[in-house]
């Protein structure tokens, strides 16, 4: 029944969205008439920008679905809300972007902004009124779901507190089950102890009992197993602390194996549905990037076998996703077999770390400085990104010497796809000293988005034309 509901109220949450974000197309294309495009009507202005109001309403809709905007808001902070929408909205008009572009749709961009903007303030006052109503009832005593806790140890006072000081999440503690007989008629925090776990059943069977949250100690496991159990037969929900293991940045999830649940600690990206679109993303950039770019590597080519000996292109082993090995390609800015006289110059290594880098490397060619400063030599890396040992953004291969020098932390770097730019190529690349490179490259492993990804794409542009911090 309460499943039933909560699909029932998810079904109408989509369609007002659906509702709002055509309002907010409404009043986009009538401020775009009254101070931009005046000389057109309203249904004008529509007629033109059609196929995009048709394209983006479905397309947000479903990234608000899998961003989770359709979960329960019961305990959403406002701030989290805010971010959803936000980073959902930006995401869809990236999706919206590749689109008209590849499809080559006319629209005004002056709707599209103002559209943005109007769904951004509609989407989020909607959702915090709706939070503000649902706190107002509860405070009323409605919409209210009856907790049941099992355990009663310090981790139990810690969950008990948690829902005291955040009563607009509009649960109830019903009382608490202790594990052994000596913590009956306590009360921790006001909740009462209501008995051992051999009354588990009897008390949801005679109490409104909505959800049961586990605290107990792995030691413990053969009687979680039986009480949940017993919670599945009766369709209540059931949620466990996780006692054995507080994780720092993984994040836990249940997972099944064949008829195997496994519990899941995870510190990399896991949406399926976003790496597919940073997938899709990736294979029609560096496909027409590489079609646009032939003309370019003609002449970098001639150029590179006009002024040195040796091959144009040059190959290297390098660590892909997890320390796969693929060979890397790049455009040859060197001397020759300058790998092996590289132990010459390792006193004059300006990079911390097990990083070879000197600003003025001797071995460097004159055209080669010139690639090099503008980033040019790295851009057969896009057939690696269409072949999926790359991403567009993602932290540096490295070299397989660099990597066994790691420390442990250091590694956790290798378990996304690498890319050709990352945070620390727009925050000043060799400027970075090697250890601020690798919180660079965690920091961004650990807030991936579309949005992100975007961000570091709009912040390179600037920082290869100028040439910034290349060698």
């Amino acid at each position: 029944m309460l499943k039933a509901r909560a699909t029932l109220i998810r079904k109408i949450t989509i369609l007002i969205d659906i509702s709002l974000l055509l309002a907010a197309f409404l009043l986009a294309m009538r401020l775009t008439n009254a101070l931009f495009d005046y000389q057109h009507s309203v249904r004008a202005i529509f007629l033109k920008n059609q196929w995009a109001i048709v394209l983006s309403v479905p397309i947000f809709a479903f990234i608000f679905y899998f961003n989770g905007l359709y979960e329960s808001i019961r305990t959403s902070s406002t701030r989290s809300l805010i971010w959803v929408i936000g980073k959902s909205i930006l995401e869809g008009l990236l999706i919206l972007s590749l689109g008209i572009w590849f499809f080559r749709l006319e629209v005004s961009r002056t709707l599209f902004f103002l559209f943005s903007t109007f769904s951004f303030i509609i989407l989020v006052s909607d959702r915090l009124a709706a939070k503000q109503i649902l706190s107002y009832w509860r405070k009323k005593g409605y919409n209210f779901r009856t907790l049941l806790i099992v355990g009663a140890d310090g981790q139990t006072r810690q969950i008990i507190e948690q829902f005291q000081r955040n009563l607009d999440w509009g649960y109830k503690i019903a009382g608490c089950l202790a594990l052994e007989p000596d913590r009956l008629g306590r009360e921790i925090n006001g909740v009462k102890v209501l008995g051992t776990t051999e009354r588990f059943q009897e008390i949801l069977w005679t109490q409104p009992i909505d959800e049961v949250i586990f605290s107990i100690p792995i030691i413990y496991v053969k009687e979680l197993s039986r009480l949940i159990g017993i919670c599945e037969e009766l369709g209540i929900k059931s949620r466990t602390m996780i006692d054995f293991y507080t994780p720092k940045v993984a994040r836990p999830t249940i997972e099944r194996f064949g008829d195997s649940p496994m519990l899941t600690f995870s510190t990399t990206p896991e949406n399926l549905n976003r790496l597919l679109i940073k997938r899709i993303i990736d294979v029609l950039a560096s496909s027409i990037a590489l079609v646009l770019a032939l003309p370019l590597f003609a002449l970098i080519g001639l150029l590179i076998k006009a002024t040195s000996h040796g091959p144009i292109f040059y190959s290297q082993d390098r660590c892909g996703l997890n320390g796969r090995i693929f060979k890397f390609y790049k455009f040859r800015t060197m001397v020759q077999d300058a790998d092996k006289i590289q132990e010459r110059f390792k006193h004059l290594n300006e990079m911390s770390g097990p990083v070879f880098k000197i600003k003025n490397d001797p071995r460097v060619t004159r055209i080669g400085r010139f690639l090099r400063k503008y980033s040019l030599d790295e851009l057969p890396q896009l057939y690696h990104v269409l072949t999926g040992d790359m991403s567009l953004v993602g932290p540096r291969p490295p070299v397989p010497p660099e990597v066994n020098q790691y420390e442990r932390w250091q590694r956790r770097r290798l378990s996304v796809r690498p890319g050709i730019t990352c945070l620390w190529q727009c925050n000043g690349r060799n400027k970075v000293d090697f250890d601020q490179w690798m919180k660079l490259d965690l920091e961004y492993i650990d807030n991936w988005s579309l949005a992100l990804d975007f961000k570091i794409l709009l912040k390179t542009i600037p920082v290869v034309l100028i040439g910034e911090g290349a060698s």
